[in-house]
Parts: structure tokens; sequence; C-alpha cells
């Protein structure tokens, strides 16, 4: 079994550390927030997720919300001209090949977490400055 340290547990740090515990190694994810100061704080980014990141979150056990959020089911982009003409320089639209899903990462990332620890991963609510983490074993990826 071997040991990982993960800094940030956000939309990537969690699905590799869940990876990671359902493989049999240990993890440590060091992340700034709590559960609840994620739950109760700012939107975090896009919430937006295509087909091939939810079929990620499918594979490693972790999607709990494509049965019941909004599907998205297109992408329309606009860039207005900056001359404030009220013109469009650019107006894109296009159906997607799979849906992609809406979850509020605020809502996402809590749940996790609380997966996180139930595999038995070791959350740590800190700042994850270097100098502090000492790894042990000799393989530790940084």
């Amino acid at each position: 079994m071997r040991k990982f340290i993960i800094i940030g547990g956000g939309q990537s740090g969690l699905q590799v550390g869940i990876g990671l515990l359902k493989a049999g190694h240990q993890v440590r994810i060091v992340q700034n927030r709590s559960a609840d100061e994620v739950a109760s704080g700012k939107v975090l980014s896009s919430q937006c997720m295509f087909s091939n990141a939810v079929q990620h979150e499918r594979d490693i056990g972790i999607d709990f919300w494509s049965t019941e959020c909004p599907r998205v089911e297109g992408i329309n982009f606009i860039v207005p001209n900056p001359d404030d003409s009220g013109t469009k320089l650019i107006d894109w639209s296009a159906r997607l090949d799979s849906n992609a899903y809406s979850v509020d990462q605020r809502v996402k990332i809590p749940r996790w977490m609380a997966e996180f620890s139930r595999l038995a991963g070791q959350m740590e609510i800190a700042d994850g400055a270097l100098p502090r983490l000492k790894p042990t074993p000799a393989k530790t990826i940084w």
C-alpha cells in the first residue's frame, strides 16, 4: 500500500483521492476549507460537467446527481462587439453529442468530502504549505 498526500480537496483532488482509496492506498488530503465552509461559501467555478468528466465520476462511484440534476444539451457562446453597437463579434451555438450536467460545487464538494472520509481517507483542514508536510515514505508523489 502506498501513501499519498494531495494538496487541495476540490474537483480534481477529491476525485484522485477517492480513486486512490478505492485502489487500496492510504490518502491524506490537505484542504483549506471544511465541508461547511465550502457549502456556505462563494461559487467555486463553473458547475457544468461534460460527458467525459461525468463518466469518470460514474467510473469511480461518485456521480451522485446526474439522474436528478439539470441536463445541458447545448452550448451558446457570444462575444459582444466592443464598440457598443449592440452587434456581436461571435455568436456560436451547438448541440452536444452527449448531455452535460450542472451541479453546484457547493453541493458536490462537501458530498465528496463525506465520501472520502467514509472510505477512510484522512481529511486535514489546514493550509497546504509544503515545508510542514513531512512525507515518510520514500516514494511519496508531490
